[in-house]
């Protein structure tokens, strides 16, 4: 501090800026050592400042349970909400003492909130809104909780092709998914509109010529969509005339011909004989079937891809000794009884394959295993009667 002499009674401060040296003019293009030492360093200092200011200020996280900053506590609570029991704190040397500031003691590592979902939160739920979503997983994506099913078993003009009880295979399907814990529906279609969008299985039973033209008709309608089904996976099964009808064709006595929808390999031929009795088939796929055919036409065309062979009884037909076709999911048989009552471990084939379809594992309820009892002592007496072992 100096006195001022134009102000005797004040005191003004060194290098306040009264007789401050007026700075000199800048050349212009002028080298970095012709500036004058008030523009010489100034950038410099700049960038020192502000390199200062960083170094000074609070950095955003800090894995050792520091600060963690305003904005990033506001995006973890926007993500997994509050915290709603304390966080776990760090583990220490016993031997080693503490350091730092005081209430150091206190700090805690942040940690995920608890959740309604117990142990898994939004990245292990699979939701599609979630920050990070990851891949279903094998169970699919429930993490073992009881998810329910609800399955839909469209069965195509019940009032013409139920003559044998064969559509009443969709009953059979529902039935056993209601045992399994499932929500099941069947739904008949006996008009196009009534068809629903996007069916997990589709019946088609059997009916008389006197009726084959009008189901021709209505399946010719929903042609599309059946096709569809069957490129996805659908499970369909059709019976007697219903397999008829899938086929390439029907070919009459009278050498007419009824258009098939050719969803399956194969056509129906004229028979010398109507067959009807009782028929025993070997599938590899469902081990021993038992039915009842009853049938005036052979079908030619499936060797490649029969549903088994014949042990007992007459099948296709024409000396084949073969039963049937399966393309995919598509399974076309002459055994009615109906089939999937008297064959629960077929049922229980179709139920496993729409359920994987949806997600989901399908395990038989206590009341199905009941029926099986009665399915497999029916069977056996049939067997026992036919001559034929269970094997």
């Amino acid at each position: 501090m100096r006195r001022d002499r134009r102000h005797p009674a004040g005191v003004r401060p060194r290098g306040s800026g009264l007789h401050r040296r007026p700075e000199r003019r800048v050349r212009a293009r002028a080298e970095p050592r012709e500036l004058p030492a008030e523009h010489r360093h100034r950038r410099h200092r700049r960038a020192e400042a502000l390199r200062d200011r960083l170094r000074r200020a609070r950095p955003l996280v800090l894995l050792a349970g520091r600060h963690l900053g305003t904005r990033f506590r506001r995006y973890r609570e926007r993500i997994e909400g509050r915290r709603t029991r304390p966080a776990v704190g760090l583990r220490r040397r016993a031997d080693r003492a503490r350091r730092g500031r005081s209430g150091a003691s206190d700090r805690r590592l942040p940690c995920r909130a608890a959740t309604i979902a117990g142990d898994e939160d939004h990245h292990l739920l699979g939701r599609l809104d979630a920050p990070h979503p990851r891949a279903p997983r094998p169970d699919g994506g429930h993490g073992g909780r009881i998810v329910t099913v609800s399955i839909t078993v469209a069965v195509i003009a019940p009032s013409l092709l139920n003559t044998n009880g064969d559509a009443e295979n969709a009953q059979v399907l529902a039935r056993r998914a209601r045992w399994g814990g499932a929500e099941a529906v069947v739904v008949p279609v006996e008009h196009p509109d009534d068809l629903p969008p996007d069916p997990d299985a589709i019946v088609i039973g059997s009916g008389s010529d006197a009726d084959l033209e009008a189901a021709r008709d209505l399946l010719l309608a929903i042609h599309d969509e059946l096709r569809v089904a069957a490129t996805r996976g659908v499970p369909i099964l059709a019976v007697g005339t219903g397999l008829e009808l899938l086929s390439w064709g029907i070919e009459h006595d009278d050498n007419t011909v009824t258009e098939g929808l050719g969803l399956v390999a194969g056509r129906a031929v004229a028979n010398t004989a109507r067959v009807s009795d009782d028929i025993v088939v070997a599938s590899p796929r469902f081990g021993r079937l038992v039915g009842f055919e009853n049938h005036a036409r052979a079908y030619v065309g499936a060797e490649g891809s029969p549903l088994g062979r014949v042990a007992y009884g007459v099948g296709n037909g024409r000396d084949s000794s073969q039963e049937g076709v399966v393309m995919g999911e598509v399974i076309g048989t002459h055994l009615h009884g109906p089939l999937l009552a008297k064959n629960p471990a077929m049922a229980d084939h179709l139920l496993a394959s729409m359920f994987t379809r949806l997600g989901a594992g399908y395990v038989a309820g206590e009341r199905a295993v009941e029926a099986d009892k009665h399915a497999a002592r029916a069977r056996a007496a049939i067997l026992e009667r036919l001559g034929q072992t269970a094997d």
